[in-house]
């Protein structure tokens, strides 16, 4: 999977050492186009990212989904991080030692992976929420519990794929070794046949639930930021990662083109997230005397309770 190998990628490229894939596909002038562009949005990420952990650390008040959107933001951070740092070892004239390249794509796989689980869980969470409130309530598990699990998941997955699949690049290892294939069966059914289709079950039936009750009140800014981040996440990082896993099996579709559009997209994908929070808030956003950057996030994934009174487990704050 060669996504994996951002870093080294970048590293091996400077080196002028692209092993099997073609220079004729992969200009430096192309190369140097997506780390100008990609640059920017990383430095806007770090920004936006930090700002948002700042505000659902001390300014907003915490229960259950600020504290999956708390862990959403670090997992973001952790990916535009590696980017940044990515785009600036490729811009220095240094060369960075091998192993410190693989505990960065580590790192970034533990980002990836788990900005995809927290994100699928805010959006079951919503979906239970708006279409099973009782349920729900009964049956909620405890949020640290999730999280240390959402974590250890992605740790453990990342860890395991990057030791079975080391990376192309370098000749001692068998990229099409029994370890790498079942590791890459194994990360693909657990990102793309559990927890994809749970997100996107879950963003449609919030979206058909906003349809069903527009005439009657206006969208939940939650709702509104969850269908917004499961579209960039599906349109910039689902669709890229796709066409990667198919690359694995037929080498006719694996180019550094699609490769470095996917880095592009994991750039924009990443650091936008935090400003859907600003921007859905901000919406239609009513006159007050309260500084906005303690208010907007509180008001923009606050939930809209469905019940008349909210139980002690909805308070719980962790």
């Amino acid at each position: 999977i060669h996504y994996l190998n951002v870093t080294i990628f970048l590293h091996v490229y400077k080196l002028n050492s692209l092993g099997n894939w073609s220079t004729k596909e992969a200009t430096p002038n192309f190369m140097e186009i997506i780390v100008i562009v990609s640059v920017p949005f990383c430095i806007w990420g770090l920004f936006g990212n930090t700002i948002g952990f700042w505000l659902l650390c001390c300014k907003v008040k915490r229960n259950r989904i600020i504290i999956y959107f708390l862990n959403l933001t670090v997992a973001d951070f952790i990916v535009v991080a590696y980017y940044f740092t990515a785009f600036c070892l490729f811009l220095t004239p240094f060369n960075i030692n091998i192993y410190f390249l693989r505990a960065m794509e580590i790192i970034y796989l533990f980002g990836y992976n788990a900005s995809t689980y927290f994100l699928t869980v805010i959006s079951a969470t919503r979906f239970l929420v708006v279409f099973f409130p009782m349920w729900y309530q009964h049956h909620q598990p405890k949020t640290r519990l999730v999280c240390v699990f959402l974590w250890s998941c992605s740790f453990l997955m990342s860890l395991g794929v990057y030791i079975a699949c080391f990376p192309r690049f370098l000749s001692s290892h068998n990229m099409d070794s029994s370890y790498c294939s079942a590791a890459t069966i194994s990360a693909i059914t657990v990102n793309f046949c559990v927890f994809l289709p749970i997100m996107l079950f879950s963003t449609l039936a919030i979206f058909w639930g906003m349809q069903r009750k527009a005439r009657q009140r206006l969208p939940a800014k939650l709702d509104i930021i969850i269908i917004i981040m499961v579209l960039l996440c599906l349109i910039f990082a689902s669709s890229m990662r796709t066409v990667d896993a198919v690359s694995s099996w037929h080498q006719k579709l694996d180019s550094p083109f699609a490769f470095l559009l996917s880095v592009l997209f994991d750039s924009i994908k990443y650091s936008a997230d935090p400003f859907v929070y600003i921007l859905v808030a901000c919406w239609k956003r009513k006159k007050t005397s309260e500084p906005i950057y303690i208010k907007f996030l509180e008001r923009a994934v606050q939930f809209e309770e469905t019940m008349e009174e909210r139980t002690e487990a909805d308070k719980e704050q962790a």
